[in-house]
C-alpha cells in the first residue's frame, strides 16, 4: 500500500470574540526587528466597503521570521479574524504575501507605511475592544498588535481617527454601519443589506481593457457580459445556483430572492439564461465604471477585483450608500 503523503497544514486565523485572554507578559515579538512586510487595507476598498486586511511580518535575531494578519470589517465591529506564525522559515512571508492576492479570502490590501497600517488596526481593535487593555485582548489579536507599533494617544484616539469626523472612513458609509451593523436581527456572518454604487474614474484608454481582463477571468469572482445599459457594458459577477431554490425560466433576469423581511444578505438575481446567480454588477463605460452590490462584503470584493483588472490605482467619483429593510426594496437593482 502507498504510504499517505504529509499534509499540508494551512494557517488557521479567528478568535472567540466573546473570549478574553488572561494578562499576559508572553512577548510574540518585537517592533524593534527588521519589517519584511506590512499591508493594510486598499484605501480605495475600504472608502467603498469598510473591508480590509493586515498583514506585517518581520525578522527575528535567529533569521527566522514571524508574521501574522487580521481581517477588518466595520459592519461586524473591527477585527473580525486574526492569526499569525512565530516560528516560520526564512522566506515564509513572501508566500503569504502572494496568498493574499486571493481575494475569496481576504479583502483587498496593499503595502503601506507602518504608521497607516498601525492606524488601521489599532482604530479596529478600539472598535472591537473599547477600552479593555492590550493584555486581555484575544491571543490572536495580540499576535498582530506585537509586530505594529500603536498610534499615539490610547483607544479613543484610535478609534476617533479611523471612523471619527474627519478621520479615515467616509461618514456615509459610517452612518450606514451605525445604523444596520450591529442590528440584533442579523445573523451572525450575514451583512446588512445595503445598495452601494461607486462611480470610479479610470486611467484614460483602459476602460475596455478592463472589460477584457474581467471577462476573462479565470478564478472567483467570475462576470458574464449581461449585454449594454446606455453605452455602459454591464458585467456581472455570477455564481452557481444555491440548491433548493425554484428557478423561473424564459426570462434573462428573473427576480431577487430572499428572507422578505428581513435585512441582511440572503438576496442575489437568477440568470437562467446563464446558469448562475447573480452578486453584483460593474458598468463600465468610456473611461469610467460604476460599481453596484447589495452588501459590503460584496461591494469590497467588486472594488478589489476591478483593482486587480485595472493595474493601477483609480479615483472614486462618489460612493452611495443606501440602507434597504428587505430584498423587496432592491428589485430594481
Amino acid at each position: 500500500m502507498a504510504k499517505k503523503g504529509k499534509k499540508h497544514r494551512e494557517p488557521r486565523y479567528g478568535f472567540a470574540t466573546q473570549r478574553l485572554a488572561k494578562p499576559s507578559s508572553e512577548v510574540w515579538a518585537d517592533v524593534s526587528w527588521p519589517l519584511l512586510a506590512c499591508y493594510g487595507p486598499r484605501p480605495e476598498v475600504w472608502q467603498v466597503s469598510g473591508f480590509g486586511t493586515i498583514f506585517v511580518a518581520r525578522r527575528k535575531p535567529n533569521n527566522e521570521e514571524v508574521w501574522a494578519l487580521a481581517v477588518i470589517s466595520l459592519s461586524d465591529g473591527g477585527i473580525t479574524t486574526a492569526g499569525g506564525k512565530r516560528a516560520a522559515l526564512p522566506g515564509e512571508h513572501k508566500q503569504r504575501c502572494s496568498d493574499l492576492r486571493n481575494l475569496d479570502r481576504f479583502p483587498a490590501s496593499i503595502e503601506l507605511p507602518e504608521a497607516v497600517v498601525g492606524d488601521y488596526f489599532y482604530g479596529a481593535c478600539a472598535l472591537r475592544f473599547g477600552t479593555l487593555p492590550e493584555a486581555q485582548w484575544p491571543r490572536e489579536v495580540r499576535e498582530v498588535s506585537s509586530l505594529l507599533r500603536p498610534p499615539p494617544g490610547g483607544p479613543a484616539a484610535w478609534r476617533e481617527h479611523l471612523v471619527g469626523p474627519n478621520g479615515m472612513t467616509p461618514e456615509g458609509l459610517m452612518n450606514v454601519v451605525r445604523g444596520h451593523g450591529h442590528a440584533a436581527d442579523i445573523p451572525a456572518g450575514k451583512d446588512p443589506l445595503v445598495r452601494i454604487t461607486a462611480c470610479v474614474s479610470l486611467r484614460p484608454g483602459t476602460a475596455q481593457v478592463v472589460a477584457r481582463r474581467l471577462l476573462g477571468r479565470r478564478r472567483p469572482p467570475l462576470f458574464v457580459d449581461m449585454g449594454k445599459r446606455g453605452t455602459a457594458s454591464v458585467l456581472e459577477w455570477v455564481k452557481p445556483y444555491t440548491s433548493g431554490i425554484h428557478v423561473p425560466t424564459g426570462q434573462k433576469v428573473s427576480a431577487l430572492y430572499g428572507d422578505e423581511g428581513t435585512p441582511h444578505s440572503v438576496t442575489f438575481r437568477i440568470l437562467t439564461d446563464k446558469g448562475h446567480q447573480g452578486m453584483g454588477q460593474i458598468a463600465v463605460s468610456d473611461d469610467s465604471v460604476e460599481v453596484e452590490a447589495l452588501t459590503l462584503s460584496r461591494a469590497s470584493m467588486l472594488m478589489g477585483v476591478l483593482l486587480e483588472a485595472a493595474g493601477a490605482p483609480v479615483t472614486i467619483d462618489s460612493t452611495e450608500w443606501s440602507p434597504l429593510v428587505s430584498p423587496a426594496d432592491a428589485l430594481g437593482w
